[in-house]
């Protein structure tokens, strides 16, 4: 991406991925510092064709090796409202689908999801789907809560297959 500091680097996550898929579709990397960034109401996250996000970072790096995910903890919440809790309660009003992932076309691309904690979903945290193959690795997901609901899960994989899923956490 066309960033050169911290200082004038997207200020939401939804700007940064949005960029990454028409600047250069066929791989960007989007560093993401520490904080929260919630998905706009009635939205999902969408991690584009090529694109690798990575979380951990402090905010004035100039190495992704310099980031430290368990340190600068960089969340991805589907908490619309800000008012849900670990138990359950507040979350109605979550993002249905979190994060999404999709293969649109047939190019051997990767995308990648690493060092992150992403978190409260009515439905799904993170949705492979449509042939993706990402490398997710480094992440920690929990509170998804449906109500009983059918089709409730934590990660989803339909007709797609991660080509590494490492070293992540689920609650």
């Amino acid at each position: 991406l066309p960033i050169s500091s911290w200082a004038t680097a997207f200020q939401s996550l939804s700007a940064g991925l949005n960029a990454a898929g028409i600047v250069s579709p066929q791989a960007s990397q989007v560093w993401v510092a520490q904080g929260t960034y919630t998905v706009p109401a009635a939205s999902t996250f969408f991690i584009p064709l090529g694109a690798e996000v990575y979380g951990g970072f402090a905010g004035g790096e100039t190495s992704i090796n310099q980031r430290d995910p368990e340190t600068n903890i960089t969340v991805i919440s589907g908490d619309v409202l800000n008012n849900s809790t670990p138990t359950g309660v507040n979350t109605s009003d979550d993002a249905g689908i979190l994060i999404g992932i999709n293969q649109t076309d047939a190019r051997a691309v990767t995308q990648v999801l690493d060092g992150f904690t992403v978190q409260y979903a009515r439905t799904t945290l993170l949705d492979v789907f449509g042939g993706a193959k990402p490398r997710v690795q480094n992440c920690t997901f929990q509170y998804v809560f449906g109500g009983g609901a059918a089709g409730v899960s934590g990660v989803r994989i339909q007709n797609g297959s991660p080509t590494v899923f490492a070293r992540n956490t689920i609650h």
